[in-house]
């Protein structure tokens, strides 16, 4: 196979010099992944990634789902039809139902193929790592010398902006616009992340990130997936976790809150009605975990895969990409 293309025109003009690029597509694709209306800076670059990545393959028609970025290997992918696997893992739900329509082209890791029942040469990395042929690392000048990116889910129960601002440390939501996460993923020299796509990007970025998890609810599994892909290890440091939801609310809210609380200690629940929320962490327990992330943060043990390993996951998705496009144009056999 030809060297790699460095930069994105160099990608995009190894696209379409290719053979398959002049022949009419057999059916086009719908892209299939999870979006989440209060955004997810994982999920979310698929709608950025893919049509650059692979521009004219895209419909509306669900005859033929690509399956993309995300945990999304589960039983909840509509039955019938063909599937194009492109990176995703397993992690949620019960497996999905598979049949001679469906094509594996990689899962996230070798935790997903063993699942799925697929050869292990399956299992690539997570998909993600391709942003490196749209946004060259390095581009960035450095401004921030450590940042911190909570889980979509935790970066709602808390106002971490000026968390972060008074431990000096630089915060990135993982709900943010995608052109600014990634931005400041670049301009970062490390990063504290409980955000899995977070640490692939910076990964993918060659900046230096370290696990961290607030609530056991968050799946783990999928980080051991993508962990043992990227030949690393996954010892996340468990910081206190932190809510705020009834302090952000406003006074009237506050108040329905507490009274809803009252009621349910006293057994009267109106039908219908919404729990109420969790008391706010003790100020103490607050400071405690800020003392934590800042310890963190200072601390060595900041980690990333080898450049060769990058390098020849990025190979591996290349050809892979060929194959999907040349099917594309030959249809199913």
């Amino acid at each position: 196979m030809e060297s790699q293309p460095e930069t994105p025109q160099d990608f995009k003009t190894w696209l379409t010099r290719t053979s398959f690029s002049k022949r009419p597509l057999h059916q086009p694709m719908l892209l299939y992944y999870a979006k989440d209306p209060k955004g997810n800076f994982g999920d979310d670059l698929n709608e950025l990634m893919w049509p650059k990545l692979l521009p004219g393959v895209w419909d509306t028609d669900p005859r033929h789902l690509f399956v993309g970025i995300g945990t999304i290997l589960n039983h909840h992918i509509p039955l019938g039809g063909r599937k194009s696997v492109f990176g995703s893992g397993v992690g949620y739900g019960s497996l999905p139902v598979i049949d001679e329509n469906w094509k594996f082209y990689a899962v996230r890791g070798p935790m997903s193929a063993q699942r799925l029942g697929l050869d292990p040469k399956v299992a690539v990395t997570d998909a993600a790592i391709l942003i490196r042929k749209l946004y060259p690392p390095g581009a960035q000048k450095k401004r921030h010398k450590v940042s911190f990116m909570p889980h979509q889910i935790t970066d709602l129960l808390a106002n971490w902006q000026p968390i972060c601002d008074a431990l000096g440390l630089h915060y990135i939501s993982p709900r943010a616009p995608l052109e600014r996460v990634l931005a400041d993923l670049d301009q970062s020299e490390r990063l504290v992340t409980e955000a899995m796509h977070g640490a692939i990007v910076a990964d993918a970025f060659r900046v230096p990130w370290k696990p961290v998890i607030f609530y056991d609810k968050h799946n783990q599994n999928k980080w051991v997936d993508w962990c043992q892909s990227m030949e690393l290890t996954y010892v996340p440091a468990r910081l206190d976790p932190l809510s705020e939801l009834e302090a952000m609310q406003s006074p009237l809210h506050r108040l329905k809150n507490q009274t809803k609380r009252a009621l349910a200690q006293t057994g009267a629940w109106p039908r219908g009605w919404s729990g109420p929320l969790p008391r706010d962490t003790a100020p103490e327990v607050r400071q405690r975990m800020m003392k934590q992330l800042a310890a963190l943060a200072e601390a060595t043990g900041f980690t990333s895969s080898t450049d060769a390993l990058v390098a020849t996951r990025v190979e591996q998705f290349e050809a892979r990409l060929e194959q999907l496009l040349t099917d594309l144009r030959n249809g199913p056999p």
